[in-house]
């Protein structure tokens, strides 16, 4: 198979999820290597989308698809999966209902068996939102799963995380073009408070040092790259 997957979407049907009952929920996915290889899985990151994966994902990289069988998948709301802005009314923009990593992990589940065929999993990979969701696989799924490896992620938010993530999230949700949800357009002067406001937490101090906001948006740091909130 091409190392350069396309994205595939599987719908789902009705499918229940925390807040509520999407009629048609999508996962986004793309599939590397040979399905005969011990597969991995992939999913994104917060605010990652199906082609930020590719920093692990090629040959002579860690999920060489020449070894493994690696499927990537897009958590809801990453704008590939059923998300807010792509969910036909009523249930989009603000009407969309809360999800959780078990939403992603039972659509994810589904994909792999219903669609792909996978019997087993022999390893969950992710950073950060994708090592929360590498945490969860093996406690939903014990006997479908034989490892995760979880990479600056956390098996529960910690208070103070918490904390800061509602920081960011005020200054996008406060900002006058966001609308409480209902805004008709991107709402420019809330993504960009969000960004000066999440940038100095999530980007470090070599990040800074190395100037990373001046290579194009992206600079890796330690092997993993880090957008730069624009």
């Amino acid at each position: 198979m091409s190392q350069d997957s396309e994205i595939q979407y599987h719908h789902h049907g009705r499918f229940r999820v925390e807040g509520g009952v999407l009629p048609d929920a999508i996962t986004a996915y793309q599939t590397f290597g040979d399905p005969k290889n011990p597969v991995i899985v992939f999913p994104t990151c917060y605010g990652g989308k199906l082609d930020s994966q590719s920093y692990m994902v090629g040959e002579d990289k860690v999920l060489d698809p020449r070894k493994y069988y690696v499927v990537t998948f897009a958590l809801f709301s990453n704008g590939e999966s059923s998300s807010p802005s792509n969910t036909p009314a009523p249930y989009n923009g603000p009407y969309f209902p809360a999800v959780s990593y078990e939403d992603n992990i039972r659509a994810q589940y589904a994909v792999l068996t219903q669609k792909l065929g996978v019997k087993k999993v022999f390893c969950v990979i992710g950073f950060s939102m994708g090592g929360q969701q590498a945490y969860y696989w093996p406690v939903m799924y014990p006997d479908f799963v034989e490892r995760y490896i979880p990479i600056c992620g956390s098996a529960r938010t910690s208070p103070h995380n918490a904390c800061f993530l509602e920081g960011p999230k005020a200054a996008l949700s406060a900002s006058k073009d966001f609308q409480d949800g209902h805004y008709k357009s991107t709402p420019q002067h809330g993504i960009r408070a969000f960004g000066r406001a999440y940038s100095a937490w999530a980007y470090s101090q070599a990040w800074f040092a190395k100037k990373g906001y001046l290579y194009g948006g992206k600079c890796v740091i330690y092997g993993l790259p880090l957008l730069v909130s624009q």
